[in-house]
């Protein structure tokens, strides 16, 4: 095991970043380190300890992160360890291109604004993460838990939307609870993934693949469906208000729905049961929200 600290005085520029190249971190131990716009080319990270680091707008390329940990831990060089608080680990910004490996585990960590390009993490856990405006670009993320956390305006869909080459794999994903408002999900293969009391609220679902999806207690209030494929998919006790589904391929009988101006496949729109709100459950992503204000 090798333990290593990277303390900074100030915040660096571009001409005096970090550079690690083709180096060895097994089971490393850089608890709290500050790898703030580090750049890092075919790293192995596996089994290594990040907890707490600072890594905000680093490069992560080709690297490996099976069993990595970017969990909070209570940092040295803060005050935080005489209030016995764990500080979340520092990611907003960073790119993770090409990176891959099994259960990383990002749980509680700062990642707004992250691009997480061409990776491929099995069983990957990113709940409770602040994931705002994060973009995963031709992901391949099987099982993925991203519950309880605040991903507002996340995105999956990738650029050109229509590339068949580049669409997001989440199947299995476990997004529970989170704050998912404006998010994107368009061309994703969304199979047997958890929805169960998120908030959707204008969500984007087109052209997405639904099987055996969960939305149960949901708000998918102005959420799009538009030309996805739902098969046996749950909405069980979700909201739906002007939630539009034009073109979609499903056979679900919206006559069940708790629904209210809801947009058919065949582009009518259904009245429905447009009576006061009824309160959902509040997700929990905004009792954790680790990214600085």
């Amino acid at each position: 095991m090798v333990t290593f600290l990277v303390v900074s005085s100030g915040r660096r520029t571009k001409r005096d970043r970090l550079t690690f190249n083709h180096s060895d971190f097994f089971r490393a131990v850089l608890r709290g380190s500050d790898l703030y716009g580090a750049l890092l080319y075919e790293d192995n990270f596996r089994s290594a300890d990040l907890s707490g680091v600072n890594a905000a707008g680093a490069v992560f390329d080709h690297s490996a992160f099976s069993g990595v940990s970017f969990a909070p831990c209570l940092n040295l060089a803060t005050q935080a360890l005489e209030e016995n608080t764990p500080i979340a680990s520092q990611l907003s910004g960073a790119t993770f291109r090409d990176a891959y490996g099994r259960e990383p585990n990002f749980n509680g960590s700062c990642l707004a604004g992250a691009i997480f390009n061409n990776a491929i993490f099995d069983g990957s856990n990113f709940s409770e993460t602040d994931l705002s405006g994060a973009r995963f670009q031709h992901v391949d993320l099987r099982k993925p838990v991203f519950s309880d956390g605040n991903l507002l305006n996340i995105s999956f869909t990738p650029d050109p939307p229509n590339d068949p080459k580049k669409h997001a794999n989440i199947e299995g994903g476990d997004f529970s609870r989170s704050d998912l408002r404006e998010s994107h999900f368009a061309f994703a293969d969304l199979s047997s993934v958890k929805f169960s009391q998120a908030d959707l609220t204008k969500a984007d679902f087109s052209n997405a693949i639904l099987r055996n999806v969960d939305f149960s207690g949901a708000d998918l209030t102005d959420a799009k469906f538009e030309s996805a494929v739902l098969e046996s998919v749950t909405f069980e006790n979700s909201r739906l208000e002007r939630t539009s589904f034009l073109g979609a391929h499903t056979t679900l009988s919206f006559d069940s729905l708790r629904s209210c101006q809801i947009i058919l496949p065949n582009g009518s729109t259904t009245l429905g049961n447009c009576g006061p709100k009824s309160p959902l459950p509040t997700p929990k992503a905004e009792a954790s929200r680790p990214c600085p204000k």
